[in-house]
């Protein structure tokens, strides 16, 4: 495990250091994520929704996109319907 120390500025700000950020792959404009857990504070890159395009099989093979659109219009309004 890497251990570096900074600073926290007057507006609360910190800066990750660069071999941290390298190792773990945070560029200019990721977004991080903060989670507490027992005192300790542990900053997450976050994932994005490129990061796991691909990465799911789909369902179902999408041959139309329009059909698939319809078909979604038409399961949203018979679920409205069911419940009236």
């Amino acid at each position: 495990m890497k251990n570096v120390t900074t600073s926290v500025t007057s507006k609360g700000q910190v800066t990750i250091p660069k071999e941290i950020r390298d190792l773990v792959g945070i560029r200019p404009r990721d977004r991080v994520g903060f989670r507490v857990e027992d005192g300790v504070i542990r900053i997450v890159k976050q994932r994005t929704v490129r990061d796991v395009a691909g990465t799911v099989k789909p369902l179902r093979k999408i041959d139309d996109l329009e059909t698939m659109i319809r078909d979604a219009k038409q399961d949203h309004f018979d679920q409205r319907i069911r419940r009236r």
